[in-house]
């Protein structure tokens, strides 16, 4: 039989947006064009709600210094997806 490629369940991703804090300077232009306002800024800290996040990728295209990026979606359950991808 063959293998068919089926695009995921609409409930399951394969990647969350991570930060990488070494970068990112809280400029807030990630929170600005975020059209479901899951990604916040309290304190010098930037969080952003993988639940309602939809993968739309408008943070990572408007980010000026490259510190938002795709991180595999089973970080969400282990490791801290906002550590940089390149430590």
């Amino acid at each position: 039989m063959f293998k068919r490629n089926r695009p995921p369940h609409p409930h399951q991703h394969t990647f969350i947006v991570g930060v990488d804090r070494n970068l990112c300077y809280y400029c807030s232009a990630c929170v600005a064009v975020c059209p479901p306002d899951s990604i916040f800024l309290e304190n010098a800290h930037l969080s952003i709600d993988h639940e309602t996040c939809t993968r739309c990728e408008r943070c990572i295209a408007m980010c000026p210094v490259h510190a938002l990026h795709k991180a595999p979606a089973a970080t969400v359950n282990g490791d801290d997806p906002g550590e940089s991808p390149h430590a």
